[in-house]
């Protein structure tokens, strides 16, 4: 039996238990930490995803201003159903959430590659 074990064995039941209550408590701090992360994620998501729009649109670039606005759209679309999932938690707004962040995906992935195109087509051999 090394020291730990034999520290573990002669703790008393309060001692447990104010460390059981320890660990909790900071379990609950790390969850709450990242819930204000999330939150705070949230909304700069729609943020960020505005000005992309608006700098697409400044650009005047076609394929990119389509591609930021539908991607705007997923976002907000799937902000909706993940609202509308943590009131009623049915499987079609966990779905519905799934597929508009899937779409959101696909949008900026189909800009960044439009945009990384462009810019290879224009650079100089």
């Amino acid at each position: 039996m090394d020291m730990t074990d034999q520290q573990a064995a002669t703790a008393s039941p309060v001692q447990k238990m104010a460390s059981r209550r320890a660990r909790l408590r900071q379990a609950n701090l790390g969850i709450l930490i990242m819930l204000v992360i999330q939150y705070a994620l949230g909304i700069l998501l729609v943020i960020t995803a505005i000005v992309v729009v608006v700098r697409a649109s400044v650009a005047r670039q076609v394929t990119l201003i389509v591609t930021s606005a539908a991607g705007l759209v997923a976002i907000i679309v799937a902000a909706i159903y993940g609202a509308n999932f943590t009131d009623k938690v049915t499987n079609g707004y966990s779905l519905g959430m799934a597929l508009a962040t899937a779409a959101a995906l696909g949008c900026y992935a189909i800009g960044l590659f439009a945009a990384s195109a462009r810019q290879t087509a224009r650079a100089p051999d």
